[in-house]
C-alpha cells in the first residue's frame, strides 16, 4: 500500500454519516410487473483531496523513456548482424485508459515504478502493472531514435529511462559494436 510523505496511507475515507439507498427490483409476475424497492443505508465515501499525488509521482498524464536493443542484419553484408540501441519516448494519459471497471479513469493516476509503469485506481485501489508493447488507447510513442552507449550510460547514471531486462548485464559482458 503506497504511502504519503507523512506517513499516511492512500485509502478512502468514510463519513460516519449514513446514507439511505433505493434498489428497485421489477418482478415479472402472470399479472404483470411488480416493482420491489429495498432501502440500505450505506456509509457515504469522502475523498483524498488532502494527499499530494503529484508530489509523489502520480499523475495524469506522463512521458516515459525506453531503452532497447536493435537486431538487424547489415543490407551490404547480409552475414553480419548488427546491433543499435534505440531511445523510445512513451505518453501515457490516464484519462484514456480503462482499467479499473468500476470507476473507469476518473480516479486513474500513473506512475513510473523502478523499470514498470503502474496505472492505480484510488477509488478502489486496484492497480494494474502496464504492458507498453501493448496497442492500447492511452499508450502512444512520441519519439524513438537511436543512440550511442555513452548516452546510454547516462540515462542509466540518471534512473530516467526503462532498460530492457538484461541489457546492462549484455552490455558489460560482450564487446559490442556500437557507434561511441
Amino acid at each position: 500500500m503506497p504511502i504519503d510523505e507523512e506517513g499516511k496511507p492512500y485509502l478512502r475515507k468514510f463519513k460516519h454519516i449514513l446514507v439511505e439507498v433505493e434498489k428497485v427490483k421489477e418482478i415479472k409476475t402472470a399479472s404483470g410487473i411488480k416493482k420491489q424497492v429495498t432501502k440500505k443505508l450505506e456509509p457515504k465515501w469522502v475523498e483524498w483531496l488532502d494527499y499530494d499525488l503529484q508530489g509523489n509521482g502520480w499523475h495524469k498524464q506522463i512521458e516515459v523513456l525506453e531503452v532497447f536493443q536493435f537486431t538487424y542484419r547489415n543490407p551490404e553484408l547480409p552475414t553480419r548482424i548488427e546491433r543499435k540501441l534505440i531511445l523510445r519516448k512513451w505518453r501515457i494519459d490516464a484519462n484514456k485508459l480503462k482499467p479499473c471497471p468500476n470507476h473507469e479513469n476518473k480516479y486513474l493516476y500513473v506512475k513510473r515504478q523502478g523499470n514498470h509503469v503502474v496505472a492505480r485506481c484510488f477509488a478502489c485501489d486496484m492497480t494494474d502493472i502496464l504492458a507498453l508493447n501493448q496497442n492500447r488507447k492511452g499508450i502512444s510513442i512520441v519519439e524513438e531514435k537511436p543512440i550511442t552507449v555513452r548516452e546510454f550510460l547516462e540515462l542509466v547514471k540518471e534512473n530516467k529511462a526503462i532498460i530492457e531486462p538484461n541489457l546492462l548485464l549484455e552490455l558489460k559482458t560482450r564487446n559490442w559494436q556500437f557507434p561511441k
